[in-house]
């Protein structure tokens, strides 16, 4: 990826986040919108995909039974996907870098917002884990950005 399309990515993240962004270990970026925590990468160096999520749980072993859990979960969503990777949940959504504004960034996140309201304390007691999700909002977060 040309490094003027990183820039405007990052610029973008400055622009709508309600506090600085960082990058974790992984280098993806982390950021405060609407009052919950998300993270942002971008994949590929043509066609560049964005790919928004959050971290539902964390500490989670590979087990069937979460990989089974996810499977039906994906039935019922839409616009997001939930998936297990490296001991974590993450609810998902993506789409081309050049497809990226403020309507498009939006959605993604009300999506992956009330998703991981809806069944990350399901999938905490379900399977334990540390809540991320949870713990990664501020106090001015409404459920699902209602």
């Amino acid at each position: 990826m040309t490094n003027s399309r990183h820039l405007q990515f990052t610029e973008f993240l400055h622009s709508i986040s309600d506090s600085p962004i960082s990058r974790d270990p992984d280098g993806d970026y982390v950021l405060v919108y609407s009052g919950a925590k998300f993270y942002a990468r971008l994949i590929g160096d043509v066609n560049t995909v964005v790919q928004f999520f959050s971290v539902v749980a964390a500490d989670l072993p590979s087990i069937p039974e979460i990989y089974k859990y996810l499977n039906e979960l994906n039935t019922k969503l839409n616009f997001v996907r939930a998936f297990h990777i490296e001991n974590q949940i993450l609810f998902e959504s993506e789409f081309h870098l050049d497809n990226l504004n403020h309507g498009t960034f939006d959605f993604a996140c009300r999506h992956i917002a009330r998703e991981s309201d809806n069944f990350g304390e399901e999938i905490i007691q379900t399977f334990g884990g540390a809540p991320r999700w949870q713990i990664g909002k501020t106090s001015n977060y409404k459920f699902g950005f209602i």
